[in-house]
């Protein structure tokens, strides 16, 4: 029978399985950036057909709406490329990748 644990031992192993302080800074970091860059996105396509009203540029309502419907299915393909290459390629690949595309 395996030995039991005192309270005073159980907190210690709880203790140093808690992740760091730098470890959760990082997520919390990284969590905020992704927040922002999906509101970014979304207030993006909110405004897109208004927006694409307002400039100067030869554009109609349909041409708008078209234009809106456009974005969404890049983007809407994009996630599905995106999600099938996850599954197909090793993370360290991807971060090469991302490191090249975003550097040339």
């Amino acid at each position: 029978m395996p030995k039991q644990l005192t309270r005073s031992e159980k907190i210690e192993l709880w203790k140093r399985s808690l992740p760091s302080f730098y470890i959760i800074s990082i997520i919390i970091l990284g969590s905020v950036m992704l927040w922002s860059y999906y509101g970014l996105e979304v207030t993006f396509f909110q405004f897109l057909a208004q927006f694409s009203n307002a400039v100067p540029l030869p554009i109609q309502g349909t041409m708008s709406a078209n234009l809106e419907a456009a974005t969404g299915s890049a983007y809407a393909i994009g996630g599905l490329l995106a999600t099938w290459a996850s599954f197909r390629i090793h993370p360290e690949h991807m971060i090469y990748l991302n490191f090249i595309l975003m550097n040339i």
